[in-house]
């Protein structure tokens, strides 16, 4: 039996492996070992439970607003030291977090082979996002097995000479939309003052890139188009405290409701009933590629790269007038928005988990 340890600190990371983790599980080759760093320790509990995965190792590493190098730091030492005691055959890690660059970090140095979920996005520039795009790069050259999403994420990857094995599987955000799909809720009983009549604009904003004046502009966009009688904007505000002071410009404004980050069947359930998405989030560009519905990104650039390739999104940055004129062409132009309902199965069908727990027993078999 291979022992196996899932490491996970953040929201999108938990939703990203809940089902492979599920599956790993079920099979009886595995024993099967979760790790928390609790990185995100206040959204990944209603994450945790929504999903039923629970970890058997809980850090609670968190610290506000901790500078990244001190939080690599401070995260390796702590992994380093579980990963010695728990001694797993493989760990998996997922994305560009502290915690999957700690992770790796740490395996390497006790010669213990990393799995890495999402590998090979790139928005080819290193400063943008920071520390994400530096985390890549930097476990790419560790990982024994990369998994990634899309043809392009391999072809990055072979182009910087990655060692180890590299697999196309579909992004695993997507098996996460569909199982939660399947699940039934009502939303207005979730939130009454939900107008399903209307346009609905999914929003979020938690990028380090966009803070400040840069916030302030996003906001400004979003209090504009607010003004429309036939949208209501549903804000999933993220519980950093620099995030939600500025966030008071948007309460009391018409149109606009705040919301805490619900769990992902509340989200995955909002989205689907959304005319447009407007976020800096990586997974609902995912999200949005697979549901059919038009993005606005908050970014300069993005690693999703077949998003704009394909016209399923838009590159707004924090540009108040780029961000409303985009809003209200999706609104005043059918055809517009119907050319941007096209991206149905870019980042996979909903079995990368599948795919992907077949290349780790397949590594398992050939290697032992």
């Amino acid at each position: 039996m291979q022992k196996l340890m899932f490491v996970y600190g953040t929201r999108p990371e938990a939703i990203k492996l809940a089902k492979l983790i599920k599956l790993t599980k079920q099979n009886t080759n595995f024993d099967v070992v979760i790790c928390s760093t609790g990185q995100q320790k206040d959204l990944i509990n209603n994450v945790n439970s929504a999903l039923g995965i629970y970890p058997d190792i809980d850090l609670n590493l968190m610290r506000s607003n901790e500078p990244f190098e001190k939080q690599h730091m401070r995260y390796s030492t702590a992994l380093f030291g579980v990963f010695k005691q728990e001694t797993p055959n493989a760990i998996v890690i997922h994305g560009d977090t502290a915690t999957a660059l700690s992770s790796a970090n740490a395996a390497n140095e006790l010669n213990i082979p990393v799995f890495h979920v999402e590998a090979g996005l790139r928005s080819g520039n290193i400063a943008s996002p920071y520390p994400e795009e530096y985390i890549r790069t930097k476990i790419a050259q560790i990982a024994t097995l990369h998994f990634a999403p899309t043809e392009s994420a391999k072809q990055n990857l072979i182009y910087e000479k990655v060692n180890g094995e590299i697999y196309v599987t579909g992004n695993t955000e997507i098996d996460a939309l569909k199982s939660t799909l399947e699940i039934s809720i009502d939303l207005n009983d979730i939130y009454p003052f939900l107008d399903l009549q209307k346009n609905i604009i999914f929003v979020t904003v938690h990028r380090t890139e966009n803070r400040n004046d840069k916030l302030k502009n996003i906001f400004n966009a979003l209090i504009e188009i607010s003004k429309r009688d036939d949208v209501q904007i549903i804000y999933s505000m993220h519980p950093n405290k620099i995030i939600q002071k500025a966030s008071h410009m948007l309460k009391k404004r018409p149109n606009i409701f705040i919301i805490s980050p619900p769990s992902p069947i509340i989200t995955h359930n909002l989205l689907n009933h959304a005319f447009l998405i407007i976020s800096d989030s990586g997974g609902l560009q995912e999200d949005a590629a697979y549901l059919q519905k038009p993005i606005l990104v908050l970014r300069n650039e993005t690693e999703r790269v077949e998003l704009i390739t394909y016209n399923v999104g838009i590159l707004v940055g924090s540009d108040t007038a780029l961000i409303v004129e985009n809003a209200n062409k999706l609104f005043n132009n059918n055809s517009t928005y119907e050319k941007m309902c096209s991206g149905h199965l870019l980042y996979g069908d909903g079995t990368a988990s599948e795919q992907i727990l077949d290349c780790i027993i397949k590594y398992f078999n050939t290697n032992n």
